[in-house]
């Protein structure tokens, strides 16, 4: 659950809430905007995942590379060592994993598609579809003060995502709040 709390608010850096003129926009908006400025067309990350369960606790390190207008993404693994040179590439819908041990590229069939990713609370199917947040549901702003607004996101009857409620806290600034 941190997890999916860490990634929602990676989602939510982003704008001032209000446009300019003073209109207000609307949840969706929000979660567009945010969405938008923080991926941007194109970017490059490196990202430090810990997944922590009851019985054992990981780390990752991992390269990202993102270029959202092609829909297309490549994870590369840094560490664990064991797992160093493992790499994820998605374009469009379709979903491959790199083993460098095997010397091979497998593509992901849509059986495994909700399979934990690396272990963690993310599956294969959270990468495909990462870029649907906005469009996957319907968002509903319910609380508004001084500081920011909170908006609830519920997935639309069709949609085919794995969370069944996101709630995300945004501040004035655009930034997420904890």
């Amino acid at each position: 659950m941190r997890l999916l709390t860490m990634m929602m608010c990676l989602l939510l850096f982003g704008q001032p809430l209000p446009v300019e003129g003073g209109e207000s926009l609307s949840a969706r908006e929000i979660i567009a905007n945010v969405q938008d400025l923080l991926r941007a067309e194109t970017s490059t990350a490196r990202y430090t995942m810990t997944i922590v369960t009851p019985e054992w606790r990981r780390t990752l390190r991992f390269d990202a590379w993102d270029d959202r207008k092609h829909r297309r993404f490549l994870i590369r693994i840094l560490e664990p060592r064991k797992e160093k040179g493992v790499g994820w590439l998605k374009d469009g819908g379709n979903l491959w994993m790199y083993m460098p041990k095997l010397e091979r590229d497998i593509r992901i069939p849509p059986s495994m598609m909700l399979s934990s990713w690396m272990g963690s609370d993310f599956t294969n199917d959270d990468l495909v579809k990462m870029e649907s947040l906005v469009d996957d549901y319907d968002h509903q702003l319910i609380a508004e003060d001084d500081r920011g607004v909170t908006i609830v996101s519920l997935p639309k009857p069709d949609a085919p995502v794995v969370w069944g409620k996101i709630i995300h806290r945004v501040a004035r600034d655009g930034l997420p709040v904890f």
